[in-house]
């Protein structure tokens, strides 16, 4: 399957914003979650907005199948945050802390999975 350029290109800074995070500590008062809500922000307002119908059906399922489950993940990331920034035991913030790192290399792997195919 080949994505077209702009899909490509979408979910290539996708993923680029993906790894900033990664690369940024989950604390709850650094700008990690400015950063992800910017995230969220991209893929709601440029990746949802792409038009799927302009692809072979077969693409264009397993695209959206990918794209339900990286909103999915999201949304628990989004639930993960507020739960970070109220922990009070250290067990407990580093608990959330790795939670919110497996959620973003799982991200990450939609993503390779996607652009990966491109390659195929």
């Amino acid at each position: 399957m080949m994505l077209p350029d702009l899909y490509q290109q979408c979910y290539q800074e996708f993923r680029q914003r993906l790894e900033h995070l990664q690369n940024t500590p989950p604390e709850p008062r650094a700008s990690f979650p400015e950063d992800f809500h910017a995230l969220q922000q991209f893929f709601q307002q440029t990746i949802l907005s792409l038009d799927l119908d302009a692809l072979d059906p077969g693409t264009a399922t397993q695209i959206q199948s990918v794209q339900i489950e990286i909103n999915k993940q999201l949304r628990l990331l989004g639930t993960d945050i507020p739960f970070l920034q109220a922990a009070r035991q250290s067990a407990t913030t580093q608990q959330r802390q790795t939670q919110i790192r497996d959620r973003i290399t799982l991200l990450l792997r939609y993503c390779d999975m996607l652009l990966a195919k491109d390659e195929a």
